[in-house]
């Protein structure tokens, strides 16, 4: 016969499955925490840099996404980390006309501006 001389946590205590897996660090910060005295762009290229593993200071904003290697299939998952970066959503329509990291970021400047003037 054993004896255990450990003590087990109260029951309801211990997280298991799905519920201990779902509480995982964020990749960005909360949209709410979007730090006003860091521009957009740069907001951009260092999400851009994390997402495809370069250097920001590689990032050249107004070169065609193409030209950097980036697919539409990575530019949509890209685009995801852009939303929940800055707390958006940004239209499909509004996405067909985006060439460059530079433009999204006006993009992104403009969504932002619409969505403040709305809430005052």
């Amino acid at each position: 016969m054993f004896r255990v001389n450990k003590q087990l946590p109260p029951l309801g205590t211990i997280k298991r499955g799905c519920e201990a897996s779902r509480q995982r660090a964020p990749l960005s910060p909360p949209p709410n925490s979007v730090d006003p005295t860091v521009n957009t762009i740069e907001s951009i290229k260092d999400l851009a840099a994390r997402q495809f593993g370069v250097e920001a200071t590689a990032i050249d904003v107004d070169v065609p996404l193409d030209q950097l290697g980036i697919d539409s299939l990575g530019f949509l998952e890209f685009m995801f980390e852009v939303e929940d970066r800055f707390g958006l959503s940004v239209p499909q329509e509004s996405l067909k006309e985006v060439r460059t990291l530079h433009q999204l970021a006006d993009l992104v400047d403009g969504l932002l501006a619409a969505r403040s003037s709305a809430t005052t």
